[in-house]
Formats: structure tokens, C-alpha cells, sequence
């Protein structure tokens, strides 16, 4: 694993897309950075520039601070070829894998009309859930599916969404 990737990071999409999050990866050689940073979309053709959205973080690997940059992003994006541009590419990872380009996880839907959000993955957490579930419940969506635990017995739950309305099992 190496920083500071030597291959420009791109993206290609065919039709009108929407983003919804843009992960990049900062390990750092295990040191991961002391605060997050920017990350933006840059059109290779006409240089319409995307973002720069303002990331979050989670730790890394054996607890590497910041390693994950997360930019909530919930645009649409024209076709095109784009470049990832991170605000602190001395850190972000990469390597013979990667090609030597940013190592990015970018979370689409095809899109046809502006502000979609079905379709964009979420994760959070109910710090305040009711006692009978022992404490916090954490629930991840991708698409329409929902997946989530909960401190009592190991619990586990699962549903899917229509509109706003989540429905499934615990």
C-alpha cells in the first residue's frame, strides 16, 4: 500500500447518474490523517468540477485514525469521464491493484430526474431505540433492502423500503 497515487483516479458513466456517497481510502502507512478533508468530481472534457463535498471518517484497520473519507453527496452528474480529486492526496492510498490510482468507492443510482435519493445507500444508528433492544440499533440500507443488529440477544434486523415506510422482521 502507497500514498499519493501516481495514475490519475477516473470515473466513466454513460448516462445521467446520481451520487450518493464517494468513499476514498487514507491509510497512510497505518497513520491515517488528523482531519478529513474535501473530495470532488472534476469532467476530464469540459472541466465542470462537482463538490467539493466536506467528508466524515471512520477509522481503518486496526483503529487507523480517519482512514475512511466518506463525502455525502446526493447530486446528479452528467455523463462523462470524471477525475476524483481528494484535497490531500499525499495520504490517500493506492496501489498495483488499484493501478496506482486513488483507491474510491463511489455509491450511483441511474438517475433521471434531480434530488433521487431512492436508491442511496444510508447507515446510521438509533442511539435513543426503546430499552427492549438492549441500547442502540444500527441499520444500513443499499437500495431498498435494510439490514441492522441490535445489543439484546444479538439481534438482527431486516426489511425493505417503500416511500418512507420501512417494514420487515426482528
Amino acid at each position: 500500500m502507497e500514498n499519493d497515487p501516481i495514475n490519475p483516479t477516473e470515473v466513466t458513466f454513460d448516462s445521467q447518474v446520481h451520487i450518493c456517497k464517494i468513499t476514498n481510502y487514507h491509510w497512510n502507512y497505518g497513520m491515517g490523517t488528523e482531519k478529513t478533508g474535501k473530495i470532488s468530481l472534476v469532467n476530464t472534457d469540459d472541466g465542470t468540477t462537482y463538490g467539493p463535498w466536506k467528508t466524515t471518517s471512520k477509522p481503518g484497520q486496526g483503529g487507523v485514525k480517519n482512514a475512511y473519507w466518506f463525502a455525502t453527496v446526493n447530486e446528479d452528474i452528467s455523463p462523462g469521464m470524471y477525475q476524483v480529486k481528494d484535497s490531500d492526496e499525499s495520504t490517500w492510498a493506492n496501489n498495483e491493484d488499484s493501478d496506482f490510482c486513488g483507491m474510491t468507492e463511489i455509491h450511483y443510482d441511474i438517475s433521471k430526474s434531480s434530488k433521487k435519493t431512492v436508491g442511496c445507500s444510508w447507515t446510521g444508528s438509533w442511539p435513543g431505540a426503546p430499552q427492549f433492544f438492549g441500547g442502540a440499533i444500527s441499520l444500513t440500507q443499499s437500495g431498498n433492502s435494510v439490514k441492522g443488529t441490535y445489543p439484546l440477544n444479538d439481534g438482527k434486523i431486516t426489511g425493505t423500503i417503500s416511500g418512507n415506510i420501512m417494514s420487515g422482521t426482528w
